[in-house]
């Protein structure tokens, strides 16, 4: 839902930024890894660029703040749900 909802994301990402949260390169490799996989050959990969009007640089980007976005979400969960498993 936070790719469909660019207020909700951007507040994540904002969360992100204030709790120095970050991608690591092999967590950006695996995220693109996988994104990219979805999308089929090069070709495939190419034509979808091109009907979303989109660079790979963008689409990498694109990815990255998503994966950056689920991770700040799983960490406040987690920090939200410690102080519950501890008491």
């Amino acid at each position: 839902a936070l790719a469909m909802d660019p207020a909700a994301k951007a507040r994540v990402l904002e969360m992100a930024k204030a709790n120095k949260v970050t991608l690591t390169d092999q967590e950006k490799a695996q995220l693109f890894k996988v994104a990219r996989g979805q999308k089929g050959t090069e070709a495939e990969y190419q034509e979808f660029l091109k009907k979303a009007g989109v660079t790979d640089e963008i689409f990498k980007n694109e990815v990255y703040e998503t994966g950056l976005a689920f991770k700040t979400s799983n960490m406040v969960l987690e920090q939200g749900l410690l102080p519950e498993l501890v008491n």
